[in-house]
């Protein structure tokens, strides 16, 4: 069984998963509070979480993520490629690149300055 457990300033969460079952508890710390208790099967957490995390803005700091279909701008050519990973420096973002030909070749090119990185021809 897999337990958390977290202190809050108005009580305690916890969450106890086990045997395809999870039990989420909400302790108030309140005089007149109480306890509230939910138990999800795997698939109705798996369904919370995703809905979670959908209400969750993208604070990433990348315009882009891995597996966006991208632009390649180099100079007036712009080539179609998918965005293979993503690098994080001090002041920069930087993309591999995999880059698709109109004949079916791909190949990968490495670190590239987002700003030769686009969404749309624009």
């Amino acid at each position: 069984m897999t337990t958390f457990s977290k202190d809050l300033w108005s009580g305690t969460l916890s969450i106890e998963g086990g045997n395809n079952q999870t039990r989420i508890t909400i302790e108030s710390k309140s005089t007149n509070g109480g306890t509230v208790s939910v138990d999800l099967s795997d698939q109705d957490l798996d369904e919370l979480i995703k809905h979670l995390l959908s209400r969750r803005p993208n604070n990433l700091p990348s315009a882009h993520t891995i597996g966006d279909a991208v632009f390649f701008n180099l100079w007036e050519k712009q080539i179609v490629a998918e965005v293979h990973a993503v690098h994080f420096t001090q002041s920069k973002v930087k993309y591999d690149l995999n880059l698709l030909s109109d004949d079916g070749y791909q190949t990968r090119i490495y670190n590239v300055d987002s700003a030769f990185v686009t969404k749309s021809k624009d």
